[in-house]
């Protein structure tokens, strides 16, 4: 029996625009920063549900697209990077060159993080960021939380959210997830 899984969405050529992330990157595993970039005012970790890793599950997403949403100017312009590596990632002709997470790009806007969560993907983004650049999320492939680097008063807006189960964190910590 062959299933029809759904078309994935058309991939960015325009990488650079992560390239203000790669700047601000610290050396690949070393802390936080090696996730997500420096010279946020806040940063917070939200832990998946257990069992899931690399990826926040569908609520999680959606309960984090409705307080990012009010936490950027532009909404509407939003970029998504995907590690290249996942199975069912399609041959990209460009990639966002994270240290050991070359990622393809996406652009839409913010709802359009959930856009990979349905097969053959199941995934949230691995980094996504508005082009306002108020905030960055990362999903680390490899880890059970994703991470967020904003201005104090939008943390403290996830943080309230009752859905998410989140942890004050610094850029400076160590990260075994």
């Amino acid at each position: 029996m062959t299933v029809d899984l759904p078309p994935l969405p058309e991939w960015s050529a325009r990488v650079e625009q992560g390239d203000w992330i790669l700047e601000r990157l610290h050396p690949f595993n070393q802390d936080l920063g090696s996730f997500v970039p420096e010279g946020f005012d806040a940063y917070v970790r939200i832990l998946h549900p257990v069992g899931i890793a690399g990826s926040l599950d569908p609520d999680g997403l959606d309960a984090l697209i409705d307080v990012l949403g009010q936490g950027t100017t532009t909404p509407e312009h939003c970029c998504f990077a995907y590690w290249d590596g996942f199975a069912w990632m399609p041959p990209v002709t460009a990639v966002l060159r994270v240290p050991e997470r070359p990622m393809a790009l996406r652009e839409g806007p913010i709802h359009e993080a959930a856009a990979l969560m349905e097969p053959p993907a199941r995934q949230s983004p691995s980094l996504w960021w508005p082009a306002d650049r108020a905030w960055c999320v990362a999903s680390e492939v490899d880890f059970h939380s994703t991470y967020l680097g904003a201005s104090e008063r939008l943390v403290e807006a996830v943080v309230g959210v009752p859905s998410l189960d989140t942890v004050r964190v610094s850029v400076s910590d160590r990260v075994r997830d």
